[in-house]
């Protein structure tokens, strides 16, 4: 449940695959071709979005694949039937599933976090025109998101987190025990909240860097 280094990896790879997803194309004189053919605008800017989505999956399914095949190898773990809360560490949980249930709701979230982390790495790619200011500034807002759930886990920062993609790809924390944020004088769990959120966030963030990206062109053009 608790593969973070695997988690890092994955984040290192989407920052090395895309920061350069907008902004390469700029930097090689590509742009300016690239807007004359008849797929060269808004279809273009939509298939790179969804190239880096695609990408970011393969990646995540082969590492989380990698992990449940060594850690089956080495620990010949046979319990996946078994609930969840059979294992210690989350006697308290509130998800009555079982453990290859709750492996799958894993995957699936942290999935969504690489997700809106990697929206984020490529509307930065899409503001910047140098591939060096790029991996700069996303090597810099990675480093933000992750110290930003140690520093600040509690008070408004909780609520803050919840927008924060590092929260979903670490997303065991959530569902341990019993963990609820108060929406209008109504507690909702903490994991619910936190996949809306994401969802949501990945929404505006892609539609943002789409038009983003359009923007640029024109202005690229109108030169």
């Amino acid at each position: 449940f608790e593969y973070k280094f695997t988690s890092f990896i994955v984040m290192i790879l989407i920052l090395l695959g895309l920061t350069t997803k907008f902004c390469g194309e700029c930097e090689t004189g590509m742009n300016q071709t690239i807007l004359t053919c008849k797929y060269g605008r808004d279809k273009t800017s939509i298939a790179k979005l969804f190239s880096g989505f695609i990408y970011v999956i393969s990646v995540s399914v082969m590492f989380s694949v990698i992990d449940f095949v060594v850690f089956k190898l080495c620990l010949g773990f046979s319990g996946l039937n078994q609930y969840l809360y059979a294992i210690n560490e989350y006697a308290n949980t509130t998800l009555n599933l079982k453990i290859w249930q709750a492996l799958l709701l894993l995957f699936v979230v942290k999935t969504l976090g690489f997700l809106v982390f990697s929206g984020i790495i490529m509307l930065v790619s899409s503001v910047l025109n140098s591939s060096i200011k790029t991996y700069i500034v996303s090597a810099l807002i990675t480093v933000f998101l992750m110290l930003f759930t140690i520093i600040v886990p509690d008070g408004i920062g909780e609520y803050l987190n919840l927008l924060n993609p590092v929260r979903l790809i670490n997303s065991q924390y959530l569902f341990k025990e019993f963990k609820a944020i108060n929406l209008f004088g109504t507690p909702v769990f903490t994991i619910f909240v936190a996949v809306i959120s994401g969802v949501l966030l990945l929404c505006i963030i892609s539609v943002v860097t789409l038009l983003v990206s359009r923007k640029y062109k024109a202005g690229r053009r109108g030169k």
